[in-house]
């Protein structure tokens, strides 16, 4: 019997026709199997129309041949038993399309029976469910993944070292989430290097972060995943492994910073899905717990190790009364942290180094700490260096000035030693970096500076690093004032005993002490008595040079006169001794003349000078050689309350003293600026310098280290500027130059 003889032809239509109209698979079969019907979404379905599907078995022909026996079974048992009827009511299974293509279909069973109660086949309705089975297989393969994940990351955290972590990830992500090709790169300074793979060797082991390509640099970058599903259109891309069609690169962010990459590869085209990008940013974030780990653990390894030296050298500290030997032991203990250089230096209550001795150093040559002493910073930069204008560099008791910072060239060129770091021994901090602490005690006092150098991991200092170093800095600093108490009281007691045994040799001393400063106070008084002689014996000594001058000018007279027969040699030479002449007798004047200025009470006039026009008036009467360059940085209507005449001998003064300081050459720099009540005028010029030992003497009268001269000119220029309510200052560095500096009040 067949499917349609148990309707009407009108009934039978009527079904069909609702049966077109449904958007679902219905199949009539009959017991051998065989398709007795098929609606049109199931042609469509299955690609076939419906005279290539109607009359042919459906198990051997639209069934996978993987599941056809199984399916089989289950019709059988439908047909057959009320049971099977119950059981396979709803059941899932594919079909195979025309095209080879296999869709999940949703079955609902029912038997049909003919007019006469007997079972004529199946009709079976369903819903392609493919979509849905694929998102299902995805999820659970997505959960398998994500499981596996789950237990390679307690694997990850039994990781010894970052070695390991490297190797167990790249291991995780082509052993446990099939991807193709791994690698795992790490940040070091301005690149990434490869550091684990697996699958094909990578043809580049590193790249520069400042690269404007590769989709790895760009993760570093932005601080997210970057995926491209086709690398031969990606702009971006920089072939790292040969044949890749798509690559997936993630951040490992350790601590907030982006510590290196992972980047998984494929051959083909689209490879990566969402939940690969999740697959691997869950991966990223267990390997940075890991990595964090083992770095704490090294540092809290490493702080166990520092800590148990500075126990160890703190009794051996205890143990030593020498105040070198004891200072020694603290240099060595601080380097044993993990410094290549260290610098102690003693400060007096002005933070100055009073002698070579005061610097006690840790890995530095005699070379260096010969450098260290003639280059010492003054205990005055040093009070900057510690002040609030220094506050946001400090790292907990540490200042911490990077290189690159404009305030580290400002103050610290040229008194800081150069780094014996090779680029490859530093991670992050610079060669020529920063790093010190004043030691202070507990009443505030500043006893000590400590300076450190080279850290043998290259890394910049964080608060966490230098936390043992700190519990030192206070130990240090008490040991310190204990081993010079310690020393003051044993030098006490040898005074005390020396002026016991040597009574009469101290008497000796004092009545000597005594006698020379009556000497003094008689040189004083001499001294004083210059300006009377000066007064005397000038116009004496003025009245014939004046004459002998006058003489040379007739003589030069007589010679324009002479005729023209008489020898032009000796003529000359005529000349050029009769300018000699003229020049050592306007230097006999120069002598006369100061010394009368220094002796001669200074009296003077003020008003309102232009500095600028100034300035420029004295540079026109002194002859400058080519060789120096004269730079007048004064703003524009800046002036002076001054004498010109007066000041004027005292600017000339100046100039000209820096510029026989500058013989090769150089730059003599003018400047001014406003400095409380008062206004100060600058000469910096490039030249020799003065010694350090003559910058007291250098005002005093008639102390000179030139050649020809009398010792009078700066003695004079002092009492010049002193008359106007002033003073003047010098500061200079033998080899770098001298700055002298006038300071007069302002007047309303």
């Amino acid at each position: 019997m067949e499917f349609e003889e148990t309707f009407s032809f009108e009934e039978f239509e009527a079904i069909r026709k609702y049966l077109d109209l449904i958007g679902a698979i219905v199949v009539v079969l009959d017991l051998k199997g065989d398709v007795r019907f098929i609606n049109s979404f199931g042609c469509s379905l299955l690609e076939y129309d419906s005279n290539e599907v109607i009359g042919r078995n459906w198990f051997e022909n639209f069934i996978p041949s993987r599941i056809r026996r199984e399916l089989k079974e289950v019709f059988s048992k439908i047909i057959s038993t009320n049971e099977g009827v119950k059981k396979y009511h709803y059941y899932e299974s594919p079909i195979l399309t025309k095209s080879g293509k296999e869709r999940a279909i949703a079955w609902n069973n029912i038997l049909i029976e003919s007019r006469d109660g007997q079972i004529f086949g199946t009709l079976s309705t369903g819903i392609d469910i493919t979509e849905r089975v694929k998102v299902d297989a995805m999820e659970k393969a997505f959960e398998e993944k994500l499981s596996i994940l789950n237990y390679f990351a307690s694997t990850l955290n039994t990781a010894k070292s970052l070695d390991e972590v490297y190797e167990y990830v790249v291991d995780g992500l082509t052993k446990a989430l099939g991807f193709e090709y791994a690698m795992f790169l790490v940040i070091e300074k301005d690149r990434l290097k490869v550091k684990a793979y697996r699958g094909l060797k990578p043809i580049i082991k590193e790249m520069s972060l400042n690269s404007q390509k590769g989709l790895t640099v760009k993760a570093v970058k932005t601080l997210r995943t970057v995926i491209s599903n086709d690398t031969w259109n990606d702009k971006d891309y920089i072939e790292g492994v040969k044949g890749v069609r798509s690559e997936l690169s993630t951040p490992v962010i350790v601590n907030d910073t982006v510590y290196g990459v992972i980047d998984v590869q494929s051959r083909k085209v689209n490879a990566f899905s969402n939940e690969d990008v999740k697959l691997v940013e869950i991966l990223a974030t267990h390997t940075s717990t890991a990595i964090s780990n083992i770095e704490r653990q090294t540092s809290l390894e490493k702080q166990y190790r520092q800590l148990s030296s500075l126990m160890q050298f703190s009794i051996e500290i205890i143990r030593t009364s020498d105040v070198r030997a004891r200072l020694q032991k603290v240099v060595e203990a601080i380097e044993s942290l993990g410094w290549r250089r260290v610098v102690l230096s003693l400060r007096d209550e002005n933070l100055e180094i009073r002698s070579p001795e005061d610097i006690i150093t840790a890995g530095l040559s005699e070379d260096e700490r010969r450098f260290l002493w003639e280059n010492r910073t003054s205990g005055k930069i040093w009070r900057e260096r510690l002040s609030a204008k220094f506050n946001r560099y400090k790292v907990g008791q540490f200042y911490y000035i990077p290189y690159e910072d404009q305030l580290a060239q400002e103050y610290f060129t040229g008194s800081v030693l150069d780094s014996r770091l090779s680029p490859e021994e530093t991670v992050d901090w610079h060669p020529q970096d920063l790093l010190y602490a004043p030691l202070t005690l507990l009443d505030g006092r500043i006893v000590g500076i400590l300076s450190v150098d080279d850290p043998v991991d290259g890394k910049r200092p964080t608060k966490y690093s230098l936390a043992p170093l700190e519990l030192f800095l206070n130990y240090a600093a008490i040991a310190i004032e204990n081993a010079q108490l310690i020393q003051k009281l044993e030098a006490a007691q040898k005074r005390l005993k020396e002026y016991a045994d040597e009574l009469e040799v101290k008497v000796n001393e004092r009545t000597k002490e005594l006698v020379e400063a009556q000497e003094k106070l008689l040189r004083s008084e001499r001294l004083a008595t210059i300006g009377e002689v000066a007064a005397s014996v000038g116009h004496d000594l003025r009245n014939p040079l004046q004459v002998i001058l006058y003489e040379c000018f007739a003589l030069e007279n007589l010679l324009e006169n002479i005729s023209r027969e008489y020898d032009s040699k000796s003529g000359a030479m005529v000349k050029q001794h009769l300018q000699r002449i003229r020049e050592q007798i306007n230097y006999m004047n120069k002598i006369v003349s100061d010394l009368q200025d220094y002796g001669r009470k200074i009296t003077i006039k003020t008003i309102k000078v232009d500095l600028n026009n100034f300035v420029k008036n004295v540079l026109s009467t002194i002859k400058v050689p080519e060789n120096i360059k004269v730079i007048v940085d004064v703003p524009i209507e800046f002036t002076l309350d001054i004498d010109p005449e007066m000041m004027k001998r005292v600017f000339v003064n100046i100039i000209t003293n820096a510029i026989q300081a500058m013989p090769e050459g150089g730059t003599l720099t003018i400047y001014s600026r406003v400095e409380g009540d008062k206004k100060a005028v600058y000469f910096r010029d490039t030249g020799v310098g003065i010694p350090k030992e003559n910058l007291d003497k250098i005002f005093h009268p008639l102390f000179t280290t030139k050649a020809k001269g009398t010792g009078l000119g700066l003695a004079v220029c002092k009492r010049i500027v002193e008359a106007h309510e002033g003073t003047i200052e010098v500061e200079s560095e033998v080899g770098k130059g001298t700055v002298f500096k006038i300071k007069v009040p302002i007047k309303s």
